[in-house]
């Protein structure tokens, strides 16, 4: 990796925000250089900061920006969204924020000239999601801005060899894909999908491909441990193979991410990222769960078009 190094803030101050994203940009620091945190109020923000200091890579005291003050919090504040976007040496923002407000704040950001690291899924719709990529594919990739989604868990090690077996003809011709779910939906909870797909590789819970050849299953069995399983049709005469693996997929997700913003946008690298944790790869996720709400309320099949 480069010896560049690369500055972010960190917009959020939930729990995936400083259970998840902190540790991991700590654990890319550097190149990334946490320069800032926000959150909308003054106590998650002066929250998220405090978090921050457990990790000995991380800048202390880190800015806090916040748009509100909480009562009884003592809180010394650099400024608001705006005041942190108006800073020339933050490149991106990293943002951990609840969905529905995601594309207003990734906008803001775009305007402001920062690359941006959001969330999945993408937006709250499909039909939120495709605005928002045709306003960056038209006004702000363009002019060199990344964007990228996170949580997708593409560089993790048993879906990059998930995604090799399928490509390499192992389990023959894709025939339908299964997959289990726990979703941040809180009013649909946990649920089951069935279709029929081309390829796919999603960062989910446990899915199963069902080809000509073969069945392959990736189980999580553990906060980072997951399990592949490919068992071959009956009577072909072939042993299944089982296949164990123990690794972040968050941690290698911002990994990636940190070589391909320094690398700059027309490197291989960040190539390879926009391919896998792009928004346009991020839309046929939202797209499988939103057909799949719909599926489960009219009885009928979807067909995917992202």
């Amino acid at each position: 990796m480069s010896d560049k190094v690369h500055n972010i803030a960190l917009l959020g101050a939930g729990l995936f925000a400083t259970g998840a994203h902190l540790p991991n940009i700590a654990a890319a620091s550097p190149p990334f250089v946490l320069k800032a945190v926000y959150s909308r109020s003054s106590a998650s923000a002066v929250s998220l900061a405090e978090a921050a200091l457990a990790h000995p890579s991380l800048p202390n005291p880190l800015p806090t920006y916040f748009d509100v003050a909480s009562e009884g919090v003592t809180a010394t504040s650099a400024g608001n969204y705006d005041d942190l976007l108006a800073r020339k040496d933050i490149e991106t923002v990293v943002v951990c924020l609840p969905i529905p407000v995601q594309p207003s704040v990734i906008e803001k950001a775009w305007k402001a000239g920062k690359n941006v690291i959001s969330e999945k899924p993408v937006a709250p719709t499909v039909g939120d999601a495709k605005k928002l990529i045709e306003l960056w594919e038209k006004e702000y990739k363009p002019k060199g801005l990344n964007w990228i989604i996170c949580e997708q868990y593409p560089f993790e090690e048993s879906f990059e060899k998930a995604r090799q077996l399928i490509a390499d003809g192992k389990i023959g011709e894709l025939r339908t894909f299964h997959l289990d779910v726990s979703v941040h939906m809180p009013a649909v909870g946990t649920f089951n999908i069935s279709y029929a797909a081309e390829s796919s590789a999603p960062g989910l819970r446990n899915y199963v491909f069902r080809g000509s050849k073969a069945t392959l299953t990736v189980e999580m069995v553990g906060v980072t441990a997951r399990k592949l399983t490919l068992a071959p049709t009956a009577g072909s005469g072939e042993e299944t193979t089982v296949l164990e693996f123990d690794g972040d997929a968050i941690r290698a997700e911002f990994a990636a991410f940190a070589s391909a913003l320094v690398e700059g946008v027309e490197s291989e690298r960040a190539k390879d990222v926009d391919a896998k944790s792009g928004p346009r790869a991020a839309l046929r996720d939202l797209e499988i769960i939103e057909k799949a709400l719909n599926s489960g309320e009219s009885g009928q099949w979807e067909t995917l078009e992202a």
